[in-house]
């Protein structure tokens, strides 16, 4: 199942780096959806997989810890940063 589309509004929320990643992308979008879907049971594995590149903003020193805070850490699907061979809209 795919997530939102998020657009980051530069305008307003400025570069995006960890602080801001994690409190304009992850707690008011990303997280309160990966918890209704866990509790909702909504999975074949009973884990649900959050995929990220290795963009700075999301291995930051703010970012890394606050994934923990939220539980989500150990669910974060390692991909490469910018991969010429692999793209999210390809099926894995």
């Amino acid at each position: 199942m795919k997530g939102p589309l998020i657009i980051w509004d530069m305008k307003s929320w400025g570069k995006i780096n960890g602080y801001t990643y994690i409190n304009r992308i992850i707690r008011p979008y990303l997280h309160p959806r990966y918890m209704s879907l866990h509790e909702a049971g909504n999975t074949n594995s009973g884990y649900i997989y959050f995929q990220q590149d290795g963009a700075a903003a999301h291995r930051s020193k703010y970012a890394t810890p606050a994934c923990n805070e939220l539980v989500m850490a150990s669910y974060i699907f390692p991909w490469p940063a910018s991969s010429p061979d692999m793209s999210p809209m390809e099926g894995v």
